[in-house]
């Protein structure tokens, strides 16, 4: 997603806002969560401050 040629950075970040609400809503740690997806805690983590990219099985968790 692009604005002005530039890369609209907001998306990742939006992602993991939305990705800790969904954890808590479901009452789960991050090492819950990580476990759960298959993936490690800092990998996890990662996503969670939009430095790593998501799965589709996450974006799926993420907007259920």
């Amino acid at each position: 997603m692009r604005k002005g040629g530039r890369m609209d950075l907001s998306l990742p970040n939006n992602i993991g806002n939305r990705l800790r609400t969904r954890r808590t809503e479901l009452h789960l740690t991050q090492s819950q969560t990580a476990d759960m997806l298959g993936m490690s805690l800092n990998s996890y983590r990662g996503i969670g401050r939009g430095k790593k990219r998501l799965s589709l099985e996450l974006v799926a968790f993420v907007y259920k």
